[in-house]
């Protein structure tokens, strides 16, 4: 402590250090006419003065007692020396004491990201060391797809504005690409000679499920109450006696096949078997039946080089000839049933099934749907069952066990439905769009688990809603499209969850 007359001034304290202030405590004792009196710092000196200094708080004239004063300006993560002073006349008076102190560093993180699939993810961070004068003005991530280092001049980023404390925080990627890899940086805009200042580096790669991605469309155009079915790695779409093969990984994904023969143009049934599609029934009530082989190179190639494929007739289907009915094959079996009937006097509905033996053409008939008869069901096969689902404007879920020869009802589809799309993938059951509670067409997307016999809701088709829609599973995918009101020709891939 130095004194000058009864004039003692002494340096008590350093408090409150943060990013760039604190705040300086001290004591006057005496009386001696008091011009001026304050706190001197440095971060080079280790003896400021009034003169040579980093910042001088002057805080006026005063008598004795104790004072203190808060300081910003500072700069983050720096040691600085500081002491108080008076003023008297021409005389500067330092306190003997000196404290030393070091500001806060800002701090910011890239955090791993948390992506469990989707379109969307959701990148995080973390800042510290944020105070009162806070000279963060922004902050954020930016990510890149194409650079491992991404920035703000060149890469997408987001913007969450002045941060108001320390705090971990979150940015949302909309709009994933599939199958690639996203490298994430955490940055913040300082104001502090405006430097940008990032943290390290994360990436992820995605691996997208339970998502729609739109398809190259049927070049026929807008089709509904199409006829589909799969053979290999290969889908199939029959209309108006055009059949188109549809293959995601060939240089032109649809091809036109050799036309179809049969009576019917549309509201077929179809199943495969040993590597050929069997066809029949349709619209007009006809029953006539049909093998189509795709291997069979007789007749020509299509536009990738692949054979077109050759039909033969085969032994008519024995119920009353139908249209709209339900098919399906189990192991080396096929079946038919279901289905309707617009007769001269009316509608007529069935609830009759026949089993279908490729090996010697011929049919038998099995155990009756169990429920009333009915049109427009959805269907699909899990192992040796094949559900049927809804129809007519019903809700009702019916299993036919191959194995048995009967059927066992299952728990109900959420809504009443017809005229969708059904399919199996990876042992569960997929169906969606069509007609629900008889009044609107729909988007809606289930998924059956058999061993729990539980429905749950997946990712909402995104096209336009729509009934007699067409719709397959191939090489673990889901594809739907087409149908009405349109007719619509656009066609959507769907990636189940895990």
């Amino acid at each position: 402590m130095d004194k000058l007359g009864f004039v003692e001034i002494q340096l008590t304290g350093v408090s409150n250090v943060s990013l760039v202030s604190a705040t300086f405590a001290g004591l006057i004792t005496g009386q001696g006419g008091i011009t001026d009196h304050g706190f001197v710092w440095s971060a080079t000196e280790e003896a400021p003065t009034v003169l040579i200094n980093d910042g001088i708080k002057r805080l006026g004239v005063r008598g004795e007692g104790d004072f203190s004063t808060a300081v910003s300006a500072l700069r983050s993560d720096t040691r600085y020396v500081v002491r108080a002073f008076v003023e008297l006349e021409d005389v500067v008076i330092y306190s003997k004491s000196m404290l030393e102190f070091k500001t806060t560093e800002l701090s910011l993180s890239t955090l791993p990201v948390k992506y469990t699939g989707g379109r969307s993810a959701t990148l995080h961070g973390s800042l510290t060391g944020l105070d009162p004068s806070n000279p963060v003005i922004d902050y954020g991530h930016c990510w890149s797809t194409t650079t491992a280092v991404p920035n703000l001049t060149t890469s997408t980023y987001s913007r969450l504005g002045r941060p108001t404390s320390d705090r971990q925080y979150a940015s949302i990627i909309d709009s994933l690409a599939n199958h690639t890899t996203y490298f994430i940086r955490a940055y913040m805009l300082a104001n502090l000679g405006n430097d940008t200042i990032y943290g390290e580096v994360v990436e992820f790669s995605t691996d997208l499920y339970d998502i729609w991605e739109r398809k190259e469309d049927l070049p026929k155009g807008g089709i509904s109450g199409a006829t589909t079915f799969t053979i290999g790695d290969v889908g199939y779409v029959l209309h108006e006696w055009e059949l188109w093969a549809y293959d995601p990984q060939a240089p032109v994904p649809w091809v036109q096949k050799s036309d179809y023969p049969g009576q019917a143009g549309y509201s077929l049934v179809a199943f495969t078997i040993g590597g050929k599609a069997y066809i029949g029934t349709g619209s007009g009530g006809v029953n006539d039946f049909w093998e189509y082989d795709p291997d069979d190179a007789s007749q020509g190639a299509d536009v990738n080089g692949n054979p077109i494929g050759i039909w033969v007739r085969k032994t008519d289907f024995p119920g009353h000839g139908r249209e709209r009915s339900a098919g399906f094959a189990i192991g080396d079996k096929g079946y038919i049933g279901l289905g309707t009937w617009f007769s001269p006097q009316g509608e007529v509905n069935y609830n009759d099934f026949f089993e279908y033996d490729p090996v010697t053409n011929d049919w038998q008939a099995i155990e009756k749907y169990p429920d009333i008869e009915k049109r427009d069901a959805m269907s699909f096969v899990i192992g040796s069952r094949a559900y049927v689902v809804g129809g007519s404007v019903t809700n009702v879920v019916w299993a036919y066990d191959q194995t048995t020869g009967h059927w066992t009802r299952k728990n109900d589809f959420p809504t009443a439905a017809e005229l969708g799309v059904g399919f199996a993938i990876n042992g569960k059951g997929y169906v969606g769009t069509g007609i629900v509670y008889g009044i609107s067409v729909s988007t809606h997307f289930w998924e059956y688990d058999p061993a729990q016999d539980t429905w749950s809701r997946k990712a909402e088709f995104p096209g336009a809603p729509r009934r007699f829609s067409s719709g397959f599973a191939l090489q673990s995918k889901g594809y739907l499209g087409f149908g009405e009101f349109g007719p619509l020709a656009d066609w959507w891939e769907y990636t189940p969850g895990k």
